[in-house]
């Protein structure tokens, strides 16, 4: 049953103010305009939606997540039925197991059998018709960066993570059900992640190091990020297929997602915006926000017959060329001024000779 649109507003304003306190970056997202068989988003797509009332309001989300209780005042007063986001990871060093359906809750059992059970810890229902739940941990300093789980869909049948680059939609957030998020026990602590959890969840990583291709880049030997989604835009634009149903598009997508990640190293976070916002449009039909995560995911971690930055060669390779034909010619003036007879000798630009003039003048 659909929420009460009179109290809603005060009550996900209030949830955001308080999250914010507990040092949880909040962002805004976009609510259910209208529920029942065909519900509706209140983003520009509507009923098409792939991911209702669960994706960020803002662009650039991943920055402005914020504390700060003045601008998610302003927020909530500008789109009071906002769903409220929780983002991942951060100083808060937050990180959420997403259980979905009766298939996560075999895979969670299977977990248990081979590691003893989950430690108690803050968690939500989050409104799916065949049960779904979060549950949040927070990465202890020991195990390392958070950065180093990142967003992980499919760490088993039905359990995805939700890390460093990421967010959950947090109570009382109301899903296209018409089923609000709600805390099991909102009294509950936060519990440390377990270890054997921690490095099931970087375990392909770590096995990727082993590989060629398998190990990403570090930022420091990387162009600058913005002109790397610089470059994958254009590329984006001019080489990626549009993915259409029946005629090959799983492989177009894949091919596209290849061309960012592997191609330009854009950040998983960054490639995700990429995609959402300028090449699923092109697609019949459009990707989910899992399809895609899981795509992304997929070419950051297992596609290791694709080098990184292979793109980066033709864009290393102008600036390096433009450089040597720079130092050539500077090398080529030298060399004639070094020679040169009061004949040849190139003019001196006009600063240079006003002052020779005024040295010979003495």
């Amino acid at each position: 049953m659909p929420p009460d649109i009179k109290t809603l507003p005060r009550i996900l304003s209030n949830a955001a103010l308080e999250y914010a306190k507990r040092g949880w970056r909040v962002i805004p997202l976009h609510h259910v305009r209208e529920y029942g068989e065909s519900p509706v988003c209140s983003c520009i797509r509507r009923h098409e939606c792939l991911a209702i009332a669960k994706h960020p309001r803002i662009s650039g989300w991943r920055h402005v997540g914020t504390t700060d209780q003045k601008l998610i005042s302003l927020w909530w007063k500008a789109w009071p039925l906002a769903n409220v986001g929780v983002l991942m990871g951060g100083e808060a060093r937050l990180i959420t197991i997403d259980i979905d359906g009766a298939e996560g809750w075999a895979s969670l059992e299977k977990l248990k059998e081979s590691h003893g059970e989950m430690p108690i810890t803050l968690t939500q229902t989050t409104g799916r018709p065949d049960g779904g739940e979060h549950r949040l941990f927070r990465v202890p300093q020991a195990l390392g960066d958070t950065d180093y789980i990142r967003n992980r869909i499919r760490i088993a049948d039905g359990i995805d993570v939700r890390s460093e680059g990421g967010l959950i939609v947090a109570t009382p957030s109301v899903h296209y059900t018409g089923v609000s998020y709600r805390w099991r026990d909102p009294n509950v602590a936060i519990a440390d992640l377990p270890q054997w959890f921690f490095k099931l969840a970087t375990s392909a990583r770590s096995r990727q190091a082993l590989t060629p291709n398998g190990t990403r880049p570090p930022e420091e030997q990387l162009p600058p990020r913005a002109d790397r989604i610089k470059w994958a835009r254009e590329a984006l634009h001019k080489e990626a297929e549009p993915a259409i149903s029946g005629h090959g598009g799983s492989n177009a997508c894949l091919r596209a997602v290849i061309l960012i990640i592997r191609g330009y190293c854009l950040l998983p976070e960054d490639a995700f915006d990429l995609l959402w916002q300028e090449y699923n449009p092109t697609c019949i039909p459009p990707w989910s926000v899992e399809e895609l995560q899981h795509k992304i995911d997929s070419v950051e971690h297992h596609t290791n017959d694709v080098p990184w930055r292979y793109k980066m060669s033709t864009v290393g390779g102008s600036i390096i060329d433009a450089l040597i034909r720079e130092g050539r010619a500077a090398l080529t003036d030298a060399a004639a001024m070094s020679n040169a007879t009061p004949e040849t000798s190139p003019a001196p630009i006009a600063e240079l000779k006003t002052i020779i003039e005024n040295d010979e003048d003495e």
